[in-house]
């Protein structure tokens, strides 16, 4: 049975009243995302396929939907991503991630949680190291 991690609560995809009174927008990585600008504001979620985990035009539209469109709804991670990815993900602005059966709940805690600090400003934390210390 497929998990879902959303906003740190990890969920089996079964449990997830949510899921089944939305109805997704599905961004493809080919797609420019300027063309649902019109409607963010009406879209409660939104799911990025990743169909390989090399591929990291998932990471720049999520960073683009948060910062520049300032979408506000469920973002969602699906297809070929790999755990280690996960933290850098959040960053990005993801807060859902659908994962297969075989990901074990302990390596998404670890993933999420790997790091404690950050050099560099993002979508979960806008302010970069250096200014926190000055």
């Amino acid at each position: 049975m497929p998990k879902l991690l959303r906003d740190g609560e990890l969920l089996s995809s079964w449990e997830d009243p949510q899921s089944a009174l939305t109805i997704p927008v599905d961004v493809e990585l080919d797609n420019f995302i300027d063309e649902l600008n019109a409607g963010l504001t009406d879209i409660s979620l939104i799911t990025i396929e990743f169909s390989v985990f090399m591929d990291g035009r998932a990471f720049s539209i999520a960073r683009s939907l948060r910062d520049h469109f300032d979408y506000q709804g469920e973002l969602r991670a699906v297809g070929q991503f790999i755990p280690d990815q996960l933290h850098y993900l959040s960053r990005c602005g993801f807060n859902a991630f659908l994962f297969s059966e075989d990901v074990e709940a302990e390596t998404i805690e670890e993933c999420l949680n790997a790091f404690s600090e950050h050099y560099q400003a993002a979508v979960d934390d806008p302010q970069p190291l250096f200014r926190k210390r000055a």
